[in-house]
Order: C-alpha cells, then structure tokens, then sequence
C-alpha cells in the first residue's frame, strides 16, 4: 500500500519514461526525457499520460522516436488543469476553492482515485521541503535534487509550505491515505475527497 504512495527519484522517473515509451513500442530521447521532467515532475500518473500521447503522435507521424521538439510542443508546463487546481488548493488550505474544483471535476465526469495518489504526493512533496528548509537549506536546485521535482514547483513548494502550522502537513497526509483506504474499501473519491476538503480547516 504505502508504495503506491511512494516518490519517485528524477532517475527513477526518467527510467519510468523510458519504460513506458518502450512499453508502446517508442523510443523517447534523452533530451526528451529531461525536457517531460521538467514539465511534469515525478508525477508518475501525469508522465503516464503524456508519454501515452506522445507515443501515439509519434505514431501517427512515423517518427523514428519522441524528441525534445515534440515534448516541448505537446506537454503543458502549466498548472492551470483542474486537477493541478485541486492540488494548489488543498496546499493552501483552501477548502472552499477545493470542494468548488471538485465538483467542476466531478460534473465533467467520474473522479479518478488517483486525484487521491497526486494530493498525497504533492503532500509529500511539501513535507520533504519543508524539513530541508527548517535544516537550513535554502538553494531551490539543491532541494529539487533532493526531492525529484522541478526548481520552479519547489520554489512554489518553500513558500506554501511555511503557510503550513508544524505537523499539519502531516496530519493531510494521513487523510488522505485513509481517504485511500477507503476507496479501495468500497468508498467514493468525490465523497472521500470532499470529506477531506472540509477538514482543512480543523
């Protein structure tokens, strides 16, 4: 279970791209493979995604691999997806705007538990920064090496983080875990999620 859950390295994730290129008979490379990390993190779920239709253009273009050029015209760097929104929200304790970004995903369609996995990883994400912080570190390349994530989303992570109080992270972070748990169990994200929404705030 905790595995689920559990960060990937930037050279852990470069191998889960080259994995998932070769997995749909793709080459991807290597400037192509920075160049997706850069947009997408280690959010195994996002670089799932974005190889999958990287792969297929490729595809359809008889292009002998996935280049720098493609992942630059085709993976967003943005954060402006409802999904990312979520994240952003639930970062800031901001219940109002979650449980409102919630329902916009939800009207659009079923929510997808992995919105579960992609909190509790920018949790986490949070947590490991914030302790580098408090131990003294304060040069954002240096923490991204530490944590597998691009400069600019520990910069934005060094500043939410202090909006946090001391151990909150943590106690969101058993939230949402348990809010994995019962998913699995029987439960409804939409449910789970709003449940932990609400609680931001406590």
């Amino acid at each position: 279970f905790s595995g689920h859950f559990a960060p990937l390295s930037t050279a852990q994730a470069a191998d889960f791209v080259r994995d998932e290129a070769m997995a749909r008979g793709a080459r991807i490379a290597p400037g192509a493979v920075a160049a997706l990390l850069e947009a997408c993190g280690v959010d195994t779920w996002r670089l799932h995604q974005e190889v999958a239709k990287l792969a297929a253009i490729a595809g359809s273009l008889h292009a002998p691999e996935i280049d720098e050029r493609a992942v630059r015209a085709s993976v967003s760097v943005e954060r402006e997806e409802p999904i990312f929104a979520l994240l952003d929200a639930f970062a800031l304790r901001d219940a109002k705007a979650a449980l409102k970004i919630l329902r916009d995903i939800s009207s659009g369609g079923t929510v997808d538990g992995q919105i579960i996995a992609l909190l509790a990883s920018e949790t986490r994400t949070l947590i490991a920064v914030r302790e580098l912080v408090e131990r003294g570190e304060s040069d954002r390349n240096a923490i991204a090496g530490r944590v597998g994530a691009h400069p600019f989303r520990v910069a934005k992570a060094m500043s939410t983080s202090r909006k946090w109080p001391k151990g909150a992270l943590s106690v969101l972070l058993d939230r949402l875990l348990d809010c994995d748990l019962e998913m699995k169990s029987s439960g409804s994200p939409l449910a789970l999620l709003e449940l932990a929404a609400l609680s931001l705030g406590r």
